[in-house]
């Protein structure tokens, strides 16, 4: 494939359709590095709104009046038997808070396919709402595992959920560790790079 340059350095005249490759390849070659551009700008929006959304979403009535609702229980175990007796045949009065209880794991389960699938970034859940994964993942796995065991349940109920719990407990470790190394007399000043180019000291994202 001819560049400008061969075109010019070929010499023996004018030759027009050595000119029209060339500007060809140019195009090309431009076209190439602006859909690059295009797709890592359209990456970066789709991520900024899915933040945006589940952000939102958090901070809505709907949650806020299940966080609520759910801060009734004084245990993991209550939380379990409020939404198994909301299940049950004979449904009664927890029936009717079922749909409110069980937004906070729905929420926590569309976070986890949506991180997935990238929809959202890791990087951003870790920073925004990383301990309160770990911590509503805490509460809810009793309630997760009697669902599990359930005949009306797939087995695999709120698995993103579970997921993500166990992405962002690895990404906050690293953290963890990366905080104790600086804070130690003997951490060394440079990051250490494995053979694939990750960074093994757990500081910032892969």
């Amino acid at each position: 494939m001819l560049s400008v340059t061969d075109v010019l350095s070929a010499g023996g005249g004018f030759d027009a359709a050595s000119w029209v490759t060339a500007i060809g390849t140019l195009i090309l070659v431009g076209g190439v590095v602006v859909a690059v551009f295009q797709l890592r700008d359209s990456r970066m929006s789709r991520l900024a709104q899915g933040s945006a959304d589940f952000s939102s979403r958090w901070d809505s009535n709907e949650l806020i009046e299940t966080r609520r609702e759910i801060s009734n229980c004084s245990t993991d175990e209550v939380l379990r038997d409020r939404v198994v007796s909301g299940m049950s045949e004979n449904w009664g009065h927890d029936a009717a808070h079922l749909d409110v209880l069980l937004r906070e794991a729905n929420y926590f389960e569309d976070l986890g396919e949506a991180e997935r699938r990238k929809g959202v970034s890791l990087e951003w859940i870790v920073t925004t709402m990383g301990w309160i994964v770990i911590d509503r993942w805490s509460l809810w796995e009793t309630t997760v595992n009697a669902l599990r065991t359930s005949d009306n349940r797939p087995p695999a109920v709120y698995g993103q959920f579970e997921a993500l719990t166990k992405r962002v407990g690895a990404e906050l470790a690293l953290l963890e560790t990366a905080r104790r190394r600086r804070l130690s007399p003997d951490y060394p000043m440079v990051h250490c790079i494995s053979q694939d180019g990750a960074r093994t000291d757990g500081e910032g994202y892969r």
